[in-house]
């Protein structure tokens, strides 16, 4: 299945791009990456990605959402994952991308830590 990627807002500054499916080369990640952009020339300073949907993460979509989280942090911004399944999480693991990358168990929990 495609990625599909659905924008709301949990805050007046909170931003969240719930994404399903699965992630890789050849899906819609410049998409994504779009809509990161999008949010960011939007004013977005705090976004959430939650990936809950997600069952699938190959290397070239880690290498995105590590972009996405350095552009953010260039911006003043911050970024953070919500929702990873365990297979989605054991790739982070592998990787050490959890090192650099924030996450957390859910979007409410995600929205609380960025609000801190």
């Amino acid at each position: 299945m495609p990625i599909t990627i659905q924008t709301r807002s949990i805050d007046p500054d909170i931003s969240v791009l719930t994404l399903a499916g699965r992630m890789h080369l050849g899906t819609q990640l410049q998409d994504l990456e779009d809509s990161v952009r999008k949010q960011i020339a939007a004013g977005a300073r705090k976004l959430i990605l939650d990936i809950a949907g997600v069952d699938y993460l190959d290397s070239a979509a880690l290498g995105m959402l590590l972009m996405c989280s350095g552009v953010m942090e260039e911006t003043g911004g911050k970024m953070a994952l919500a929702g990873a399944s365990a297979k989605v999480l054991q790739v982070m693991k592998v990787s050490h991308a959890d090192k650099v990358l924030t996450l957390f168990p859910s979007c409410d929990d995600a929205a609380a830590g960025l609000s801190a």
